[in-house]
């Protein structure tokens, strides 16, 4: 995906990421937007989708989520390391750390999802595939997925991503939303990382830098 619209989790990780794999995920894009310039396939979909897709069916009590994660291992091998991970990360939250533990929830399936515009940039972060959760009678769980292994969502990384989130994802009130470290099994809320007015000023920073780095290595790959 270009940096130029890009999802919101991906951008968290290039954000927060170490100096070496920053470079290397800027050059494997480069490299991926060379190839499709050249008309070449990409090499299929995102790689945590279904494994999101079978926690949404945990939640709503379709299917055990480790018998989901053995059948995805058992078509496709490339899952065999980090799809357990995902799932003791998530198995844990869900059963061990959420706040909600003692209230009746189910996944309500909505079509959450936003995106924000930053014109000065001229790029768009997308908030997609979101866990919409109705808790009780009166109350809403609004939950984002951060998959990465490395870096871990640090609390600078989790306000940024909750400003984004809530920036471009409206109805909904500030404490109903979350983001969740799916491998550490760790949410953060409003209450835990509060905003202090300043994230868009550091979400434009970061994401500035990110594209000049890559333009920089861009030059790289050009003919001679």
């Amino acid at each position: 995906m270009s940096l130029k619209k890009i999802h919101l989790r991906k951008l968290l990780t290039l954000m927060f990421a170490e100096n070496s794999k920053q470079i290397s995920m800027l050059r494997g894009d480069i490299r991926d937007e060379i190839r499709k310039q050249a008309g070449e396939k990409s090499e299929g979909g995102d790689f945590h989708v279904p494994f999101w897709r079978d926690a949404k069916g945990h939640v709503n009590g379709e299917k055990y989520l480790g018998v989901s994660v053995a059948e995805r291992i058992a078509t496709n091998k490339r899952r065999e390391r980090l799809y357990p991970e995902l799932r003791d990360g998530f198995l844990d939250w869900w059963d061990n750390k959420r706040r909600w533990t003692n209230e009746a929830s189910k996944s309500e399936m909505l079509a959450v999802k936003g995106a924000i515009e930053f014109p000065e940039l001229g790029c768009t972060v997308k908030v997609e595939n979101l866990l919409a959760l109705a808790i009780g009678n009166s109350k809403n769980r609004i939950i984002y997925p951060y998959f990465s292994e490395d870096p871990p969502l640090g609390a600078d990384a989790a306000r940024l991503g909750l400003w984004a989130i809530m920036s471009s994802v409206g109805k909904y009130s500030p404490e109903e939303f979350r983001i969740l470290d799916v491998i550490r099994g760790q949410s953060f809320a409003p209450s835990d990382v509060p905003l202090n007015g300043q994230e868009k000023s550091d979400f434009v920073k970061l994401y500035a830098s990110i594209l000049a780095r890559s333009e920089k290595l861009r030059e790289e790959y050009e003919p001679a």
